[in-house]
Formats: C-alpha cells, sequence, structure tokens
C-alpha cells in the first residue's frame, strides 16, 4: 500500500462472444470495490489505458474520466 503512486485501469466488456476494451466504469470490472481499496494506498494517480477504442480515443478517454469524477477523483 505504501509503494503505489499510480495505479493503471482498464475495463473489459463482452459483445456477442468477443471481448472488448471498454471505457472505465463502462465494463464489467468492479471499480466501487477497486476506489475502495484504492483508499487505502497511497496512489496519487489514476492512470487510464484503453487499448481499443471503438469510437474516438478522445471521446473513450473524456467517458473514463467522466465516470472516474464521480468517484471524486481528478
Amino acid at each position: 500500500k505504501d509503494r503505489i503512486p499510480c495505479v493503471h485501469l482498464k475495463d473489459m466488456t463482452v459483445c456477442g462472444m468477443e471481448q472488448r476494451m471498454a471505457p472505465v466504469l463502462e465494463g464489467n470490472m468492479n471499480f466501487p470495490v477497486i476506489f475502495e481499496a484504492l483508499k487505502k494506498t497511497n496512489a496519487k494517480y489514476l492512470l487510464v489505458e484503453q487499448d481499443n477504442c471503438y469510437s474516438s480515443a478522445f471521446e473513450c478517454l473524456k467517458t473514463s474520466y467522466d465516470n472516474i469524477t464521480k468517484y471524486g477523483y481528478k
């Protein structure tokens, strides 16, 4: 917990029979539990990665950012 200044976030969803990358909090990862666990660390930065975007990369990033800020992160 004392060695985690940055946390790398990714999310995944299923479309038909295909796994797909998704903006953070738009897939099936349990981010409410993840964010609770992060409160016990010294994490200062959340790094969002989405390997493949199925719309504009900037729209995907904005969606992730908007979703994360709802949990109090900026």
